[in-house]
């Protein structure tokens, strides 16, 4: 293995580097039955006033011709700004609803499937009280293929909230092509290694483009897709990432490093 690639263990701490922890790990016999799943993530703020971004993305295992869902939130905690469609729904007809008060429903359909990998919606909302933690729950999930015919969704909640984890910072500088390598003890749920459950930021906050890959069943990695400018960053593990069983990370982490 390359010098500039290092191994973040899970279960242990290593110095320098991230450790990270599944709660209630589980022994698999055997692989799950392939299916699609549709997330809410989790934004990281508790104090009354801020402005928070929740995105859903999709993970589709097979072509889908259209969808439905339903999320449900507090509205003496949320009160939503702004909502917008993503990538994943171009092409499609699409209707967003949030009039209602602690619900946002959206559908979308086109003539012929394809294969849904990335963001269905976003929405912004600010923070009407300070919260210790709030829901964004999904309470309806479909996707359907062109015969009308449904596919098989698993479905994982959101939350709002303040950060609860750990935060480190490696002391020495690594290069600018830096990858950092993820192992876990147990299987990951590949479908919640994504960018929004896995992201990067500079010191200002930026997010930096970034591949985040599933490597093997209990690792994935984190590398830039251009080379790091000189200076620092933050590696952001949402407790989003489960495991095959459903679970979440016990803690998030935010991992701070600096490019020479």
């Amino acid at each position: 293995m390359p010098e500039n690639m290092k191994k973040l263990t899970m279960g242990k701490m290593i110095a320098g580097l991230m450790a990270l922890s599944i709660v209630q790990p589980s022994i698999l016999t055997e692989a799950a039955e392939a299916e699609s799943v549709i997330g809410a993530t989790t934004a990281y703020e508790g104090t009354k006033g801020k402005v928070v971004t929740v995105t859903v993305y999709v993970e589709g295992a097979e072509e889908s011709a259209g969808g439905s869902i339903k999320l449900s939130y507090d509205d003496t905690a949320l009160t939503i700004s702004k909502t917008e469609a993503g990538s994943e729904l171009d092409g499609y007809l699409t209707s967003i609803n949030s009039a209602s008060p602690g619900t946002i429903e959206a559908t979308w359909a086109k003539a012929e499937g394809e294969l849904q990998k990335g963001t269905l919606l976003t929405f912004q909302a600010r923070l009407a009280k300070t919260i210790e933690k709030t829901a964004v729950n999904i309470e309806d999930a479909e996707l359907y293929k062109a015969d009308l015919s449904t596919l098989a969704v698993k479905t994982f909640d959101g939350e709002v909230k303040p950060f609860p984890g750990s935060e480190q910072k490696r002391d020495s500088k690594v290069k600018n092509n830096k990858e950092w390598i993820v192992r876990l003890n147990n299987a990951v749920h590949p479908a919640t290694v994504n960018k929004h459950n896995v992201w990067v930021t500079n010191k200002y906050g930026k997010l930096i483009d970034v591949n985040v890959q599933v490597s093997d069943k209990t690792s994935f990695n984190i590398v830039p897709k251009v080379p790091y400018a000189s200076g620092t960053y933050t590696i952001t593990i949402s407790d989003q990432i489960r495991g095959q069983d459903g679970k979440q990370l016990k803690n998030p982490i935010k991992y701070e490093f600096t490019v020479e």
